[in-house]
């Protein structure tokens, strides 16, 4: 384990994609769990990006591995966040942390009222929730600008 403890002897936070897959294959979680439990790695310091397409596959299995892994000091980011068709009923199933909401999603909201909303709304909602939310692909100066005013609460 003390490779473990000499990746993480900074203060950095190390952010992990998982497929759904991995969370559902109890040897991997399994192994998983071991490792963070037989490591100095300091709680937070670790943690996991799921895509919300893979999390929704097996939702019950996962959540109960997500909850393990919170115990052990991680936390969770729901990747892709906005793609899917029922994607505020997840939040009230998984122990999120953070969302990452869609690029795709993100580059509509100059050009659409719509799009522009429902981004709001997750933001809300997540706030609501005492989740982060992450935009993601924001490159274009128009985004830099309007995707912070979609969070103030005031904006319309």
């Amino acid at each position: 384990m003390t490779v473990y403890a000499e990746v993480f002897d900074d203060n950095r936070v190390y952010w992990v994609n998982l497929s759904g897959a991995c969370l559902s294959d109890t040897e991997f979680t399994s192994f998983l769990e071991s490792t963070i439990r037989n490591s100095d790695i300091v709680p937070g310091r670790l943690n996991f990006e799921i895509a919300e397409s893979s999390a929704v596959q097996n939702l019950t299995d996962v959540a109960k591995v997500m909850h393990r892994l919170k115990k052990l000091g991680c936390q969770f980011a729901l990747d892709d966040f906005g793609t899917g068709f029922s994607s505020f009923n997840y939040l009230q199933s998984l122990p999120i942390d953070c969302l990452k909401i869609d690029g795709l999603v993100i580059r509509k909201i100059l050009h659409s009222p719509i799009d522009r909303m429902y981004v709001k709304s997750i933001i809300h909602i997540a706030r609501e929730m005492n989740i982060t939310t992450i935009a993601e692909f924001v490159e274009q100066d128009d985004l830099i600008d309007e995707v912070p005013a979609l969070g103030d609460r005031d904006s319309h």
